[in-house]
């Protein structure tokens, strides 16, 4: 793979300055165009307020160095910068590293462990360039906005554009933008597939792609986001002249992936070990659900502080906390289907004090909470990613922290759906049907660049699956094979069945839909159960009103309609799509992609199932837990053959309770492999 190491020399003016030259680098990322800053502009342009801008600037080189062979591991510029904007007077691990090969025009993946500071490489290199954009691809419109308005308060040009803006509200982004005014702009990964969106960074000088949570671009699961496929082939659309993926959970397999696809050479990854000596990674079997909860009251009780119970399920994540309540523990659940209110106010409950949340994986993401003492997965966490981020949020303050995992048999098939999620994964003879549908429809009258309208729902009967599968399919034909490009999604009316029966949800989201499907009469008479007719809601309307993206709010009508909440009818939701090439035009030709399509599927389900069969060889306890988790996301042999000394299996070790553990790992390793082939074999 192939890299532009950057070499410069320095020399001196007449006058005695310091002046740049630059020698042809040997090496270039193939997608990015390299940056050759001459100097770094200590006063952050348009960051209005920061206290301690000056006019100076900062020399972005070593002047010890008089010809570079490789990128620089230290800068005096990002030192000056995180202390002035933030207050630090060092940097963490291989932080520096990263952000002095931005700045000098290098791209980098950063594989850092949850904590580890990740979001400052971007936000330190961004205010580093002095001028452009650093634009920001993060999946989660609440980390965005808590981002951005942490920058703001320090008086950093930042913004962000989502779905939840008014048309105006995004013009004003944009006009901050051609004007210069933003540092950084963060955007969801949809974005990237609005035509206006792309023009405009085209004209503008886009410094640094930033692509957070690197590793959904082959992720393949229950939080999969299509459009986060399309990332690498816009950092080349626009011509950004460096790009930065991070991730907290990549495989070394994820992690060359992904900088395969940007073009980062090998020497631009950078990896910190996901192992951190104050947590003690333990878990326990359990035959019945009574006696996990009864152990999860004595645990509490023994061992106090803020703690974050995990379930799969949200009713669980109300029930147990519930339970701990009557129990006399301080407890409050927090999933995506309450009001954003309320989890609002518990979140902010747990940031001040000791409480325990029970909570779905919807918490935790991006809370900033140094003194976490516990970690509890009360059921299997749903991969090893998963885990290792998770366990992550707990003991940030260095000071000693226990993550236990709760098994008990009812476990497996909540387990089962959410790892192998049925929303995405068609069936081989679905796929051919799909494209056969698609490619003979559309063949003789859709020319090469021509432009093509799918209705989504429409296709989902076709394939007999959910739309997110159908998009998620659509979305690897455009990637694998070249026909097609993605235009911007046309979103209009969504026409259901099932008002009285969103009615009894305690769900903002249902509340909204509710209420706006409440202005007009049913277009049929009553219908079958829970219904009542025929509903319409405009997808726009509700979306503004609770604050959430269309996207996310499709994938809730997905799941409620998989839940048997909703019929939906018509989604109103279309792709459109740019003819690239000649579509195939014939059944053997259509069969063709659907076999490379299906391929594609098959491996990304294959890597999720292969995670799970992980996270129970874990809790069966055959090894060290922390030795897994290093052998797993290739961090080497961080604490020898002798294990770590504290986690569960090193401590059943030393109380001679090995092999009665090995025995048992061995039972549900047997039990859990028949039902993963089963699975598998679908």
């Amino acid at each position: 793979m192939a890299s532009r190491l950057l070499s410069r020399s320095l020399a001196r003016s007449s006058t005695g300055a310091l002046r740049l030259t630059s020698a042809a680098p040997p090496h270039t990322p193939p997608l990015l165009k390299p940056y050759r800053p001459t100097l770094v502009a200590d006063r952050y342009q348009h960051s209005r307020g920061y206290a301690a801008a000056t006019s100076q600037a900062v020399e972005v080189e070593d002047e010890a160095v008089e010809q570079l062979s490789e990128y620089p591991t230290t800068s005096p510029a990002a030192r000056k910068i995180l202390h002035d904007a933030w207050g630090y007077t060092s940097f963490r691990a291989e932080q520096e590293a990263v952000i002095a090969r931005l700045l000098h025009g290098g791209s980098a993946v950063a594989v850092f462990p949850t904590g580890a500071g990740k979001s400052l490489l971007y936000q330190v290199a961004a205010l580093g360039f002095g001028s452009g954009v650093t634009v920001v691809v993060s999946p989660l419109i609440a980390l965005i906005k808590d981002q951005v308005q942490d920058l703001q308060r320090r008086g950093i040009g930042a913004a962000a554009v989502d779905s939840t803006m008014e048309r105006e509200e995004v013009r004003a982004v944009f006009e901050r933008v051609k004007n210069d005014e933003v540092r950084l702009l963060y955007v969801s990964p949809e974005r990237l597939n609005n035509d206006a969106f792309v023009k405009l960074l085209q004209k503008t000088t886009v410094r640094l792609i930033a692509v957070d949570e690197a590793h959904c671009v082959y992720e393949w699961g229950n939080s999969f986001r299509p459009d986060y496929l399309r990332v690498a082939r816009f950092v080349k659309e626009i011509k950004a002249e460096r790009v930065l993926c991070v991730t907290a959970t990549a495989t070394p397999e994820i992690t060359e992936s992904i900088s395969t696809a940007f073009g980062v050479p090998s020497d631009g990854v950078f990896r910190t070990s996901t192992y951190r000596p104050n947590l003690q990674l333990l878990s326990e079997s359990f035959k019945t659900s009574r006696d996990r909860f009864d152990y999860l009251v004595e645990f509490l009780n023994s061992n106090p502080g803020a703690t974050i119970v995990y379930t799969l399920k949200r009713s669980t994540a109300e029930v147990v906390a519930g339970l701990l309540e009557t129990a006399g523990i301080e407890a409050f659940p927090y999933h995506a289907g309450m009001d954003k209110a309320t989890r609002n106010a518990t979140q902010d409950r747990f940031m001040k004090s000791n409480i325990t949340i029970v909570a779905t994986i919807a918490f935790g993401l991006g809370i900033n909470k140094p003194d976490i003492r516990n970690i509890i997965h009360y059921g299997p966490p749903l991969s090893i990613e998963n885990y290792a981020q998770e366990i992550g949020r707990a003991g940030r303050d260095g000071r000693p922290s226990k993550c236990l995992i709760l098994m008990a048999p009812t476990d497996t098939r909540t387990h089962d759906f959410l790892t192998v999620n049925p929303l995405l994964t068609p069936r081989k003879s679905g796929i051919r049907r799909l494209l056969r549908h698609i490619f003979l429809t559309h063949a003789s009258s859709a020319p090469p660049s021509s432009t093509i309208t799918l209705p989504l729902h429409a296709l989902a009967r076709v394939l007999e699956d959910a739309t997110m599968a159908v998009t998620a399919l659509l979305m690897k034909v455009e990637m694998e094979c070249d026909v097609v490009k993605a235009l911007p999604t046309v979103y209009g009316e969504v026409l259901y069945r099932g008002l009285s029966r969103l009615q009894e949800l305690n769900d903002e989201k249902a509340i909204a839909i509710v209420e706006e499907s409440s202005r007009s009469d049913p277009d049929e008479g009553e219908g079958e159960g829970g219904g009542g007719g025929l509903w319409s809601f405009d997808l726009r309307r509700v979306s503004e009103q609770v604050g959430a993206g269309r996207e996310t709010l499709l994938r809730q009508l997905h799941q409620w309609e998989h839940e048997g909440v909703v019929e939906i009818d018509s989604l109103g939701v279309a792709a459109r799509y740019e003819v690239l090439r000649a579509l195939p035009g014939t059944e053997e030709e259509a069969d063709q992609v659907a076999r490379k399509v299906h391929d594609v599927v098959k491996m990304h389900e294959k890597r999720s199932m292969e995670g799970r069969k992980r996270v129970l060889e874990l809790v069966a306890g055959r090894e060290c837990f922390v030795g897994v988790l290093a052998g797993y996301f290739g961090d080497g042999e961080v604490v020898g053959r002798g294990g770590c000394g504290h986690c569960q299996w090193c401590l059943d070790r030393k109380e001679g309770k090995g092999d009665e553990k090995r025995k048992e790992g061995e039972v549900l390793g047997k039990l859990k492999k028949k039902q993963w082939v089963k699975a598998w074999s679908r």
